[in-house]
């Protein structure tokens, strides 16, 4: 820790971006994207060894979630997983391919098919597939989950039983007749399936834990995964905290108050931890993978339980000015104001926060109007001009499909 500094992205992106496989210890790496600030992406080489790795990971969260106080496996070969994932060469995708690779699981969508298709549509495709095979497992970001919940109440009441209605399960017919019997009550995906477990990450997780184990009948189990680590902490059982793994990657960890502007940062060891404490995780890659003393940019919080000597996490947010908004977009201060000035509107000070309004995340710009300026027309330019600024934020928009944005 002595002889190598602290790193970014910034520090690999000439050699990453451009993919220079000739500077990497393994030679034929699966390249991994993800979304950065700006509309920009990272591109981040994952090792064979070390995609074997997190699909056993994968599997591992699959035998967790599904209860485990019952001290049973419920995962067996031909398990039906619902996975509602970006598709390749993002990480989620790569994980669900490494499942379906190590072990003999069928994923609705199939992959093959349901990455080609537009969001909405892979959702759709995923879901009706669902209603004729029925599903052990849900998997997807925990923004993702909650809009599967609606599409399947949609899908049942406006739909009506499709032509080879013969061929669904037995469940979701009576989901029907009960849905044509009493159309005024909202139908819950868990009165549709009792699935043994719902997966979900990102970093909402914890504020919509509540309205998805309403929704699905099942407690969200959790996982904390970047596309850069894998998957580094995941729970022991639903609503726990995180416990950290050992063959992802090698962890540090920069404590709060020294990530907030001191020269000389100083990371402590997961032994050395202190309960209750903030801090930022710092990485180093395990199986000829670039990344050294690598900082992501999170903030977690530790819980230490009495009589254990291994600590637990819970994912806290942002140790930087970034705003990760649906896991898509990712808005820091330089965004935003590029995003302002092609407004064209005066205006004074300003805030951008991420908040939440029901079942949805918000962006709500907290700003000093010009003389004469309404916020309803300020947010309709501000938006536009965001979507122009980041095709992030544009995504994330037509992913969610409704406008995010409020202005006070």
């Amino acid at each position: 820790r002595r002889g190598v500094p602290l790193t970014t992205y910034r520090d690999y992106a000439p050699y990453l971006d451009a993919k220079q496989e000739d500077c990497l210890a393994d030679m034929d790496p699966y390249w991994i994207q993800t979304s950065a600030i700006g509309g920009t992406f990272k591109h981040i080489p994952w090792a064979a060894r070390f995609r074997r790795v997190q699909g056993r990971n994968i599997i591992a969260a699959l035998i967790l979630a599904a209860d485990p106080a019952k001290h049973r496996i419920a995962v067996a070969p031909g398990l039906k997983v619902l996975a509602i994932l970006p598709g390749e060469p993002f990480a989620s995708a790569c994980l669900a391919r490494g499942l379906a690779e190590q072990f003999p699981a069928q994923i609705m969508p199939p992959l093959d098919t349901g990455e080609k298709l537009p969001f909405r549509r892979r959702i759709d495709a995923g879901l009706r597939q669902a209603l004729i095979s029925d599903l052990d497992f849900v998997i997807a970001m925990t923004s993702t989950l909650l809009v599967i919940g609606e599409r399947a109440n949609r899908i049942v009441r406006n739909e009506g039983l499709p032509t080879g209605w013969r061929r669904l399960h037995p469940r979701v017919l009576w989901c029907w007749l009960w849905n044509w019997l009493r159309p005024s009550r909202p139908l819950l995906p868990r009165q549709i399936w009792s699935p043994k477990g719902v997966i979900g990450w990102g970093a909402d997780s914890t504020l919509f834990e509540g309205i998805i184990e309403q929704q699905w009948g099942k407690p969200l189990y959790q996982m904390y995964a970047s596309s850069e680590c894998g998957i580094i902490a995941m729970q022991e059982r639903p609503r726990g905290p995180m416990a950290l793994l050992a063959d992802s990657v090698f962890l540090e960890f920069l404590p709060q108050e020294e990530s907030e502007g001191s020269k000389d940062l100083r990371t402590v060891l997961l032994h050395e931890v202190q309960d209750g404490r903030l801090y930022e995780p710092v990485i180093t890659s395990f199986y000829g993978m670039p990344l050294l003393r690598y900082r992501q940019g999170d903030l977690i919080r530790i819980h230490k339980k009495s009589g254990s000597e291994v600590p637990r996490m819970v994912f806290q947010g942002r140790a930087d000015d970034v705003i990760d908004f649906h896991g898509i977009a990712r808005l820091n201060t330089e965004t935003v104001s590029r995003a302002l000035e092609l407004a064209g509107m005066k205006h004074g000070e300003w805030c951008l926060r991420k908040e939440h309004e029901g079942t949805k995340c918000i962006l709500r710009l907290y700003i000093e109007l010009g003389e004469g300026t309404e916020a309803a027309e300020f947010g309709r330019h501000f938006h536009r001009s965001l979507m122009a600024a980041d095709r992030h934020y544009r995504e994330a928009v037509y992913t969610m499909a409704f406008n995010p944005l409020r202005v006070t």
